[in-house]
C-alpha cells in the first residue's frame, strides 16, 4: 500500500496581506480559483488511499484543515514547526504503522500544477522508480527562466528508458549569471521540493546522514502507532513532549544533498511554487503596458504594476511603474516589484507592533 505526506504548515508570509494568521496561502483560492490544499489533495486521488494520506499542519490551523479535507486525508497536528526533515520522518513512521510500506509521496500544499493528468502520470513513474529500488526520488522541473529563487538539480546518468535519471548534484540558489548558465546548458532543473520513496528508505537515509535527528524521530514510533490506531490524544501528548526538541532542518539539507541514491523524474507537468506576489502575477492576464490588475483595481498611465483590489473599495494606481499594490481586509501593501520577496519583513514589523490582523476584518 502507498502513502503520502502533504506539508501544510507554512505561513505564506510573502503573500501578506492575503495570507495572514488563520488564513495562510495554502487555504486561499490561488489555484485558478481553487484552494491550494484542495488542489493538492486532488493530485493524490486514485493514487494513494485517504487512510494513508497524512496532512501535517500547525495546531492552530488544524480545525480549518480538517473542515476542508473531511475524510479525504488524516490531519496530524505539529506542536511546533521543525522544517521538513522531522515531518518527513514522522510521516514515514505513520506509514509504517499503517502497513503502507510501498512508495510514499511528499507534496507541498502550496504548489500550482495546472494539468492533473500529466502530473499523475509523472507521479506514478516516480513512485514506481522509488519502489523498484532503494531510491530517493524527486522531480526536476525544466527551467523556463534563469530563476535565482530556486535550488537546482544537476541531471546525471539515465536510469533506463523514459525520463528517469540519477541526480549528479544538488545546487544551491544561484546568482543570476549562474542561473543563466544553468538554463543555457540544459542539464540543470529546478528542485521542486516534491519526493517519492519507501518509508524505510528515507528513515535509513536519516539514520545515515542525520543520526541524532533520526534517533529523535524514531522515538516517535509509539506516537505514530497510537495515531493510526485512532488515539490522537495519546499521540499528541508524545508529540508535545518530543517534537519540539528535534532539530529544525530541511529534508534537502539533512538527506538529499548528501545521498548517493538520489534520482529524479524530468517533469512533463507545468509547475509553480507561488512563492510571492510576482509568482501570482505571472499567472494573471496583462494589459498592453504590462499591468496585472484584479478585483476592483484600475491602472492609469502605469507600467508593469501588480494591483489587487480585494474588497469593496476601489484601488487606483496612477503613473506607477513596477509597483505591487494589494488592498485586502488584512491590510494594504505597496512595494516595488523587485522587493516582493521581502514582504515577510513587513509581517515581522506588524507582529512586533501587535498590528498583524488574524481572522478578524479590519
Amino acid at each position: 500500500m502507498r502513502s503520502a505526506l502533504i506539508l501544510a504548515g507554512g505561513r505564506g508570509e510573502r503573500f501578506w496581506p492575503w495570507s495572514r494568521p488563520g488564513h495562510p496561502k495554502q487555504l486561499l483560492p490561488l489555484a485558478n480559483g481553487k484552494i491550494l490544499l484542495s488542489a493538492t489533495l486532488e493530485r493524490l486521488q486514485g493514487v494513494v488511499p485517504p487512510e494513508t494520506t497524512w496532512i501535517l499542519t500547525g495546531a492552530d490551523l488544524a480545525p480549518r484543515v480538517r473542515a476542508l479535507v473531511g475524510d479525504k486525508a488524516r490531519v496530524v497536528e505539529e506542536p511546533v514547526g521543525r522544517n521538513t526533515a522531522p515531518a518527513v520522518g514522522y510521516a514515514a513512521l505513520l506509514s509504517q504503522a499503517a502497513g503502507a510500506e510501498d512508495g510514499m509521496a511528499v507534496l507541498a500544499a502550496d504548489h500550482l500544477i495546472p494539468d492533473l493528468a500529466v502530473f499523475q502520470k509523472d507521479l506514478a513513474a516516480a513512485l514506481a522508480l522509488a519502489e523498484s529500488g532503494d531510491r530517493l526520488v524527486t522531480f526536476g522541473i525544466p527551467p523556463t527562466r534563469p530563476e535565482t529563487g530556486y535550488g537546482y538539480l544537476e541531471r546525471g546518468a539515465p536510469l533506463g528508458p523514459g525520463r528517469a535519471f540519477a541526480v549528479a548534484a544538488f545546487r544551491e540558489k544561484p546568482d543570476l549569471a549562474t542561473a543563466e548558465r544553468y538554463v543555457a546548458g540544459g542539464n540543470h532543473f529546478w528542485n521542486s521540493g516534491m519526493f517519492c520513496w519507501r518509508p524505510r528508505v528515507v528513515l535509513a537515509a536519516l539514520d545515515r546522514h542525520r543520526p541524532a535527528l533520526a534517533q529523535g524521530v524514531r522515538s516517535l514510533a509509539k506516537a505514530a502507532k497510537a495515531f493510526v490506531a485512532g488515539h490522537p490524544a495519546v499521540s499528541g501528548d508524545a508529540l508535545e513532549e518530543i517534537f519540539p526538541g528535534l532539530e529544525s532542518v530541511s529534508i534537502d539539507y539533512a538527506v538529499m544533498e548528501k545521498a548517493t541514491n538520489a534520482a529524479m523524474i524530468e517533469a512533463a507537468f507545468e509547475w509553480d511554487d507561488l512563492g510571492s506576489w510576482t509568482a501570482w502575477a505571472r499567472r494573471q492576464a496583462r494589459d498592453p503596458r504590462g499591468n496585472a490588475a484584479s478585483g476592483r483595481a484600475v491602472t492609469i498611465d502605469s507600467d508593469d504594476c501588480v494591483v489587487l483590489g480585494g474588497g469593496a473599495r476601489p484601488v487606483v494606481v496612477l503613473g506607477g511603474k513596477g509597483l505591487i499594490v494589494i488592498e485586502h481586509e488584512g491590510g494594504t501593501l505597496v512595494c516595488p516589484i523587485e522587493r516582493a520577496d521581502e514582504v515577510r519583513k513587513a509581517v515581522a514589523e506588524l507582529e512586533e507592533r501587535g498590528w498583524l490582523a488574524g481572522d478578524e476584518p479590519r
